[in-house]
């Protein structure tokens, strides 16, 4: 393999992209990603001192974008981490894990109201949601939030989600 110097500096094996131009735009819901397990959180008590995986890459699939950059992954072995820290998330190019559709499913287009405990105030936080996507098996769907966060919610979510905004909990556009 020949090693290639870009424009930019990047240096790079020929035939391979290099990590800059894999992450040239910014991660979106759905891209197929590696990213380390547990990079930047401190240990659960039962597993100090004790190999878990964390610290290392795992491939896995971008299922939330949050404001300040941060990503929730699935991984391919089934496990979710939220707010992952950008430093520690590459696009790759294996397989996506799910395929997300926008179009197909009467829920689609649909508004609801999203209740997160936000740790430091101790206290729920209710916002306004919208369903913009789906996979095609039907187990997740993918919603944009009012403060353009965004997430994957399983159906019984969203319906949850339906009827707090039905019962007149939230307005939103």
């Amino acid at each position: 393999a020949r090693l290639l110097i870009s424009e930019s500096g990047v240096r790079t094996h020929m035939g391979k992209r290099s990590a800059a131009a894999r992450t040239a735009r910014p991660l979106q819901v759905g891209d197929a990603v590696r990213a380390k397990y547990l990079a930047d959180k401190p240990p659960p008590r039962f597993l100090q001192g004790k190999s878990s995986g964390r610290g290392y890459y795992f491939r896995g699939q971008v299922c939330g974008v949050h404001a300040d950059g941060c990503v929730d992954v699935y991984f391919a072995d089934g496990h979710f981490e939220a707010r992952v820290v950008p430093q520690f998330v590459t696009r790759t190019s294996h397989s996506v894990l799910r395929r997300w559709r926008s179009s197909g499913h009467d829920l689609i287009g649909r508004r609801l109201l999203i209740s997160v405990f936000e740790f430091d105030k101790a206290a729920h936080r209710a916002f306004g949601a919208r369903v913009v996507a789906w996979t095609e098996d039907g187990g997740l769907f993918h919603v944009v939030h009012d403060d353009d966060d965004e997430e994957a919610l399983t159906e019984a979510d969203i319906w949850e989600g339906i009827k707090r905004l039905e019962a007149g909990a939230c307005t939103g556009p």
